[in-house]
């Protein structure tokens, strides 16, 4: 019973209303606000205790019929709740208290907590909406950790709280729906109760637990949760076990977190749970990253992969090996590069690194390349992890230390030696230590054989003693190896005497041990040995003990010629040896490198000196790069003057002075090519030839011996020029006779091209051919200084030797001449053009102009010459003139100012134009020709069309002959009009089109003469040239008398009036000319008017244009516009006829064009084409608009296919907005923007006749279709306005279409669309009426369909009445696809249509649908059972949302529906809703409403009861009656009465084979109710499972079950708990029922001794394993039927099977009955029977 105190207090609203405005309270002072507060709480506390009379004794006095206590918004205080806690104290009754939205504080809440300290029936309390503080909360926490009933707290709207209080108190709550074991460990790890044991906690679930009896459930992720929280910082928890029961991947993860803060935790055990993936995950992330302690994890029998149980068992492996271990493995797997190195040699935690450390290791550094050194001295690695290593180290590349002294490899060492003979990449090995005997460590020295990467090996302090001599043989054999350690052996002396030899070879460079024993060899010596020192290839440099060695080695040795010693860090003390060396080996070596050395100086050249002295076969020395100095150098180079037998000797480098250095150069290649010639260079080093001009070095030798082709004389040449480099004090230098070729030509000329003096080069009597003349050419060409190059007697010919000799004339001429004259030969592309008209000095003359025309006829890039101002007279003008008639580049010369003068030059430059095809400019400005030589030039220019310019100026010439050379000149600037005037006198053309060319009115006469006799041309277009007036008239009167011309465009020029008033003359007499242009030029009004009456007359001139003339006015283009109406003939006669009101026009077509024939010729007719035959625009709607206002016959205009713009239909609606006739308008295909249909949306809003508008293919854009869809929602009549082919956007298209539908809609479908939204006075309509007769139009299908459109995003409307209209099923299916998205409406009245086919659509909606309430379908034509299954999925929506997907399959038959459940009111489902809908609903008043109605208010929140009623359980009776499939319904937790358990009896009466399980608990069924489902089961044999439990069954229905179950039904399982049955009764049929479970053969004789049969003394239970099920409970039942049994004295219970954990019971059994003397347990499977 549920005890609600209603009603309401006006004083205390007021009161509230005005504590709790916002905007009061912040007005109010804190005075007036505490007042007030005191003054509310005692009128609340008193107003209250009047209630407080109604409930408080009932709760006091344990009134068992009062469970629920309902005190929301009753204006609860402190002091009444504090009244009502100490009554809760003591009461066993109350099981629900709502206190939400009340005034509770601190003292209530600290009230309400100490209650629950002593209250243990209290399941729920609600405490939302008060002023709880955190204090309150936070002692509502420690009351609850002695509280184990509260299981739902809700404290939502306390604004006091915070979110982490909450939480707190919501955990605490949750954890009383956990198992008490686990609070209770809980709260003792909390308190940390010294008392109690808890290194293992065992929370395992089973039988075998050691909690079995105080775990009845199984733990979840909350239970482990709250787990954690309370181990995260515990330190007396070492073995945590959660076998066998539901902790899931957030339990898991919740511990797996714990682990990071748990320091001593070794062991879990999540056996048998059901951890995922993401659980075990987490657990692998802690173990690797942050927990150290845990040794053992066990997640077997969990939904957990085998990989990710090796990769856990892997992290558990690393935490029981030592911390250093793991805290190194993760950079070595992720290849950090900062970890190089790796030392495991601490042992702090008592453990050592083992074989498995090892192989961990191994695995991890098969894919690392950062780690160098591995360290693992002073361990117990054995030959297993020795394996492991080996196998890494065939893979690893990077490892070069491996350390294992001190182990136990032993055998493993033959592993490592295996592995050694392919590994290249470690290089020291130490295994001292490690028990190695004879046969493993031969392994060792087989490896050494053929290992050449291994540089030390320590095998020292092992048991090595017979193979130390393979270890000797190895050492020595190996050259890589420098250290073997094998000291604390049993290796003899000698032995480690030999082995310490070989170490001091070794520790020299690798490169000097290889080479070593080849030297001694006798056989396979080579020639050239090579030390230099290569990074790359050698391990380190040679020094100066390494040169001794060598030294001694090559004593003796007479194969080398040639030693490379370079690039070592040998010092003076290494050279002294090898000095000695080659003192005492004088004959062998010829080549010695000694460059780029440590410290070599020049004491060290003084010794390399000496040996210059005594060594004849010493040719090449280098010793560059090298600290030598001048010094050292000069030591070297005084040997290298006085013999002749040093060929090379490298001082690069070696600081010593550019002149050394060339010095040295010079003699070296003077030894080797032209000893001859070494005086006479030392001669010239030691600046003894200063002062000498003329150097002459011809034939300085015999050449005795060489041979004529010998390489020597061109080496001579080049040392010559290297030994002259910087020598400027001749400026003659002849090298005759001394046989160079032109190699050795090219090196004197490279000489001389940056001598600075040399004027004369004689190179004559050698073997210089042509390659090297050319050569020679280059030098003369670059230098300006050369004079003379002399080759005679050479193997060249005479033209280059001539070429050379020209330009050494050119070096005669003023500089800029011979520069012009290389760059002309040159043809360069970039040089195009010689200016030398600002010659100061040195004019160009006759003489230079003649080298340059001549330069010029090989030229081909340039294109102008300035040589004004120059000395040029009448023989460099004949040489310009002849170079001019073969030139094809030159476009511009000038020769202004120069000494040109009679007739003469006149005549050579006619001649030259007859010839010449390119120049263009030509300027003979101020050079005193004659007249006659002009006109000569004159005479030329007829023929010449080139020529472009020619300046005659300041000649003297008379004018006309200037006049005569400009004409001549501008014609031939017009090529094109030349060749069109020529084919106008010819008749030869049709049209002249000279537009855009800048003529003027000369232009203009010679076409006008040339006219007079052409017939041909019929287009003239002048536009865009600078014709005036006067021209115009020249073509007034041409044009008058022509009889082909029909074009004439004169637009873009400067005509005027006067040229206007000559050529409307004209058109007076003119009938062929058909169109005038003449726009932009300087027309005034005036011009336009004199066309006027002409025009009136003319009927042949189509188009005359004026537009882009800056001085008309508006008024003066309309009177133009209005007399050009000979292109539309049609809408020049339809005029008169409008203005009349002519009753015989009613319509007016231009849209097929103005003339009969215009549609003559057109292969298509679509808009395109039309277009090009129609020639109406804006001035036909101008004509038109006026008299359409008056008209009262014309119902039709087509205006498509023109040119109309917005201006035109601007004035056609003015006409329009008075018309009341015309209904159909047409302005497709036209030029209309926005602004356009801007008009015509005007036109809408006035004209109510106007019905069918066509803009189709204009240019209307969103804006203009957004005018006009404003518009049509005004408008009612306008049935048809097409936009089509415009550029607007599908949306609108589509908004505009939906505007014009709803106007051939009934007209009250448009206030119903409008009303959804907003009502008439501003207030949203909830329920829309379409009435087909107010309006004299039925709703059609397009109607429902934009009803349906309408409504399915609509969230105002909740009911929709369209009964009596004429809806089918298009419009049936688009309301019933409406109702699939919409959520609000509740009504829909669908009565009295056509609809017939569209039941399937309803039914699927309805199925989806969970809002619509009612749905009325009469009198349709729809089938019964159609309408039936519409009704019940609309009564559905009145029910718990758990019962319509349930009905859904049962109507579908789904076969997969084998359990129904719909257990609404459990305590979590309650929890669970209400932090839904918070969640939905947001905050303060939403959330409210929500609490309210999960506690019982749900008429104030409007929230459905989630609840099966008896009218539920009817609906779905009526289908479980026939279905074939469900096996278990659970109905559980709802308001099933007496008459829902008689629906639910006719199911079992009708259903009898199906149903096995059926869950009734927790509902209010009465007797009457189970008196009916007894009857109904003693027909049904199937139902197995019952649950009756909370109820009202008393022993009167209880007698009948009790009879039923005695006669051995199908019932199994009969739960009854919470029944107010006596426990006789109870106790009855659970018997009976536990015995119709069991085995059926024990129920005789369990019944026999419950009644205490006296005739019953033996039981005998024996062998019942064979004759039915018997289990531990069989044994139970008859340990309760002999509790009260004082007959049986013997017992037997053979061959049943029992095991020991039977045993317990039996014991009982034989404590309990005395009586008992007999008692068989023979055949068993006992092991502790005993």
């Amino acid at each position: 019973m549920a005890l609600a105190m209603a009603g309401s207090d006006p004083v205390l609203d007021d009161t509230l209303g005005r504590s709790r405005d916002p905007s009061l309270a912040q007005a109010m002072d804190a005075t007036t606000r505490q007042r007030d507060k005191v003054e509310f709480l005692i009128y609340a506390a008193q107003r209250h205790q009047e209630e407080a009379k109604q409930y408080l004794p009932r709760v006091l006095g344990n009134d068992a019929s009062l469970t629920e206590l309902d005190l929301q918004s009753r204006y609860v205080t402190d002091l009444s709740v504090s009244t009502l806690a100490d009554a809760l104290k003591a009461n066993t009754t109350l099981t629900s208290l709502n206190l939400a939205d009340n005034f509770i504080e601190h003292d209530g809440c600290m009230a309400l907590a100490d209650m629950l300290e002593n209250n243990t029936t209290l399941v729920q309390i609600n405490l939302g909406e008060n002023d709880l503080d955190e204090a309150g909360a936070l002692r509502f926490v420690e009351a609850l950790r002695t509280n184990h009933t509260l299981n739902l707290v809700n404290l939502e709207g306390n604004r006091l709280l915070s979110a982490d209080v909450t939480d707190e108190v919501y955990c605490a709550v949750k954890l009383n729906t956990q198992p008490l074991i686990l609070k209770r460990s809980v709260e003792s790890l909390r308190a940390q109760d010294a008392t109690v044991d808890l290194r293992v906690l065992d929370l395992s679930f089973g039988p075998n637990s050691p909690a079995a009896e105080e775990l009845p459930g199984q733990l979840d992720d909350f239970s482990c949760q709250a787990l954690a929280d309370v181990l995260r910082g515990n330190r007396r928890v070492e073995i945590l076990r959660l076998r066998n029961n539901r902790v899931g991947d957030e339990g898991a993860q919740q511990l797996a977190w714990m682990l990071e803060d748990n320091p001593v935790m070794d062991e879990l055990d999540l056996f048998g749970n059901v951890v995922g993936a993401v659980g075990c995950q987490a657990f692998i992330e802690v173990l690797t990253d942050h927990n150290n302690s845990m040794r053992q994890l066990n997640l077997q029998n969990n939904t957990v992969s085998e990989n990710q149980l090796i990769e856990l068992e892997w992290a558990l492996v690393l935490n029981r090996q030592p911390l250093n271990l793991k805290k190194f493995i993760i950079p070595v797997r992720e290849n950090d590069p900062n970890l190089v190195a790796l030392k495991f040699d601490e042992h702090l935690s008592q453990r050592y690194y083992d074989d498995v450390t090892a192989r961990i290791l191994a695995d991890a550094l098969q894919s690392n390349n950062c780690v160098t050194s591995l360290e693992l001295p002073n361990n117990i690695i054995t030959e297993v992890g020795a394996h492991f290593l080996s196998d890494m180290l065939l893979v690893n590349t990077t490892l070069r230390h491996l350390d294992l002294r001190n182990n136990k490899v032993g055998s493993g060492s033959r592993w490592l030696g295996q592995t050694l003979k392919s590994n290249t990449s470690l290089l020291s090995l130490v295994l001292a230590g490690n028990q190695i005997e004879d046969a493993d460590a031969a392994e060792l020295a087989d490896m050494l054989m053929t290992n050449r990467s291994l540089v030390e090996l320590d095998l020292s302090n092992n048991r090595i003693k017979a193979v130390a001599g393979q270890f000797v043989a190895s050492f020595h054999s190996n050259t890589c190896l420098q250290e073997l350690f094998l000291e604390g052996n049993l290796i003899a002396e000698s032995h480690m005497f030999q082995i310490e030899q070989g170490r001091i070879l070794n520790h020299q460079p690798k490169a000097l041990r290889a080479m070593i024993p080849r030297l001694r060899a006798k056989v396979g010596c080579p020639s050239d040995v090579n030390l230099a020192f290569d990074p790359d290839m050698n391990d380190r440099p040679l020094d100066d003990a390494s040169a001794g060695i060598l030294a001694t080695t090559l004593e003796e040795n007479y194969v080398v010629t040639g030693l490379n010693l370079s690039d070592n860090n040998l010092t003076v003390d290494g050279i002294l040896p090898l000095v000695r060396m080659l003192d005492r080996n004088y004959n062998t070596l010829t080549h010695l490198n000694l460059s780029r050395n440590k410290d070599l100086g020049p004491d060290a050249c003084e010794l390399l000196a000496d040996v210059f002295s005594f060594h004849k076969a010493l040719t090449s020395l280098d010793i560059s790069y090298n600290n030598l100095g001048d010094e050292g150098c000069h030591s070297l180079l005084r040997q290298v003057e006085k013999g002749n037998s040093i060929k090379y000797l490298n001082l690069e480098g070696c600081r010593c002075s550019k002149v050394t250095f060339r010095r040295n150069e010079v003699m070296v290649l003077a030894n080797k090519f032209c000893p001859d010639l070494k005086p006479k260079l030392i001669d010239l080093m030691d600046d003894k030839l200063l002062g000498q001009t003329d150097l002459d070095w011809s034939g300085y030798t015999d050449f005795e011996g060489w041979d004529w082709h010998d390489i020597r004389y061109d080496k001579t040449a080049e040392v010559v020029a290297k030994a002259l480099e910087g020598c400027d004090f001749f400026t003659t230098f002849r090298f005759k006779k001394n046989r160079i070729s032109d190699h050795g030509c090219k090196a004197i000329v490279n000489l001389f091209k940056s001598h600075g003096r040399i004027e004369t080069l004689d190179l004559s009597d050698n073997r210089i051919t042509d390659a090297g003349a050319e050569d020679c050419l280059s030098l003369v060409k670059t230098r300006y200084e050369i004079l003379h190059i002399h080759l005679e007697g050479n193997d060249c010919s005479i033209d280059k030797v001539n070429e050379i000799n020209d330009y050494c004339q050119y070096n005669i001429q003023p500089r800029y001449v011979k520069e012009l004259l290389i760059a002309c030969e040159r043809n360069d592309p970039g040089f195009v053009s010689i200016d030398i008209s600002g010659v100061i000095k040195d004019h160009l003359t006759d003489v230079s102009g003649k080298y340059l025309a001549n330069s010029l006829r090989k030229n081909h890039t340039v294109t102008s010459m300035n040589l004004a101002n120059n000395h040029i007279a009448l023989v460099g003008l004949r040489t310009f003139c002849d170079m001019l008639k073969t030139n094809t580049t030159i476009r511009s010369i000038c020769l202004n100012t120069n000494i040109i003068e009679g007739r003469e030059p006149g005549e050579a430059l006619a001649d030259m134009l007859h010839h010449n095809t390119t120049l263009e400019s030509l300027y003979l400005r101020a050079c005193e020709i004659h007249n006659d030589g002009a006109l000569a030039i004159v005479k030329a220019l007829h023929t010449n069309d080139i020529i472009l310019k020619m300046d005659l100026r300041d000649n003297g010439l008379p004018e006309e002959t200037m006049a005569l050379i400009e004409a001549c000149c501008w014609m031939n600037s017009q090529p094109a009009l030349k060749k069109a005037l020529a084919k106008i006198r010819a008749n030869e053309i049709a049209d002249l089109m000279v537009s855009g060319q800048n003529y003027d009115n000369r232009c203009v006469t010679v076409i006008c003469e040339d006219l007079v006799s052409n017939s041909s041309v019929t287009q003239i277009d002048l536009s865009n040239n600078l014709i005036t007036d006067n021209g115009a008239r020249q073509l007034a009167r041409a044009a008058q008398a022509h009889p082909a011309l029909t074009v004439l465009n004169l637009s873009h020029n400067a005509i005027g009036v006067p040229g206007c008033e000559a050529l409307a003359k004209c058109l007076e007499h003119n009938t062929v000319l058909a169109r005038l242009h003449l726009g932009h030029n300087a027309v005034t009004p005036p011009g336009v008017y004199c066309f006027q009456d002409v025009m009136k007359k003319n009927s042949t001139l189509l188009e005359l244009t004026f537009d882009g003339n800056k001085d008309l006015d508006e008024e003066a283009f309309e009177a133009l516009n209005l007399m050009c109406l000979n292109t539309q003939p049609l809408l020049k006669n339809s005029l008169p006829p409008l203005y009349e009101n002519a009753p015989n026009m009613t319509s007016l077509d231009f849209s097929r064009g103005q003339f009969p024939n215009s549609l003559e010729g057109l292969t298509s007719f679509d808009d395109a084409s039309l277009k090009q035959v129609c020639t109406h625009t804006d001035v036909a709607c101008k004509l038109l608009g006026h008299p359409l206002k008056e008209n009262t016959f014309v119902t039709t205009l087509n205006f498509g296919n023109g040119r109309i713009t917005d201006k035109g239909v601007s004035a056609l609606s003015e006409g329009l907005f008075m018309n009341r006739t015309l209904h159909t308008l047409s302005l497709a295909n036209n030029e209309l923007t926005s602004e356009g249909a801007r008009s015509m949306s005007a036109v809408l809003l006035c004209n109510t006749v106007l019905t069918s508008i066509n803009l189709r293919r204009n240019h209307v854009a969103d804006e203009g279709a957004l005018v006009v869809l404003n518009a049509l929602r005004i408008n009612d009549t306008c049935r048809y306005f097409n936009l089509d082919l415009n550029p607007i956007s599908d949306e609108l298209q589509k908004q505009l279409g939906f505007a014009i539908t709803l106007n051939n809609q009934p007209r009250t479908l448009k206030k119903a669309l409008a009303d959804m939204t907003e009502g008439e006075e501003g207030e949203t309509v909830t329920t829309i009426k379409c009435d087909a007769v107010a309006d004299g139009r039925a709703y059609d299908d397009i109607s429902a369909q934009i009803l349906a459109d309408s409504l399915r995003a609509n969230q105002a409307v909740t009911s929709l009445d369209l009964s009596n209209n004429k809806v089918t099923d298009v419009g049936g299916q688009a309301l019933a696809l409406m109702l699939r998205s919409n959520t609000t409406l509740l009504d829909l009245n669908l009565e009295n249509n056509e609809l017939s086919t569209c039941a399937f659509e309803f039914i699927t909606t309805m199925k989806a649908n969970t809002s619509l309430r009612a749905l009325n379908l009469k009198q349709n034509k729809f089938k019964e059972y159609e309408l039936e299954k519409i009704n019940v999925l609309t009564a559905l929506a009145q029910h718990p949302h758990g019962l319509k997907p349930v009905i859904l399959r049962l109507m579908d038959q789904d076969s997969t529906q084998n359990e129904i459940v719909i257990n609404c009111l459990t305590a979590d489902t309650i929890h669970k809703q209400l932090m839904e809908r918070n969640d939905r609903v947001g905050e303060e008043e939403d959330a409210q409403m929500a609490v309210l109605g999960a506690f019982g208010d749900h008429r104030r929140s409007g929230y459905r009861l989630p609840y099966l009623c008896d009218s539920s359980v009817k609906i779905l009776a009526g289908y479980l009656k026939t279905d074939l499939y469900a096996r278990k319904v659970n109905l559980a937790h709802n308001k099933i009465s007496d008459d829902g358990a008689g629906y639910i009896a006719d199911v079992l009466k009708a259903n009898k084979e199906t149903l096995m399980a059926l869950n009734l608990s927790n509902n209010t069924i009465n007797d009457e109710g189970f008196l009916s489902l007894a009857k109904a089961m003693n027909k049904n044999t199937a139902l197995a499972s019952l649950d009756f439990s909370d109820n009202f069954m008393s022993d009167e229905a209880g007698s009948a079950w009790l009879n039923l179950v005695k006669a051995g039904t199908s019932i199994k399982q009969l739960e009854l708990a919470g029944n107010p049955l006596s426990p006789a009764m109870f106790s009855a049929i659970g018997l009976n029922v536990a015995l119709n479970h069991r085995n059926i053969n024990l129920k005789e004789l369990v019944i026999r001794a419950m009644e205490d049969d006296p005739t019953l003394r033996f039981m005998d239970c024996g062998e019942f394993m064979g004759r039915g099920w018997w289990d531990a409970d069989c044994v139970q039942l008859v340990r309760t039927a002999l509790e009260t049994n004082t007959n049986v004295t013997k017992l037997s219970f053979c061959f049943d099977d029992l095991e020991d954990s039977h045993m317990e019971i039996v014991i009982a059994i034989l404590q309990s009955q005395p009586e008992l003397t007999y008692l068989d347990l023979s055949n068993n499977r006992l092991a502790i029977c005993e």
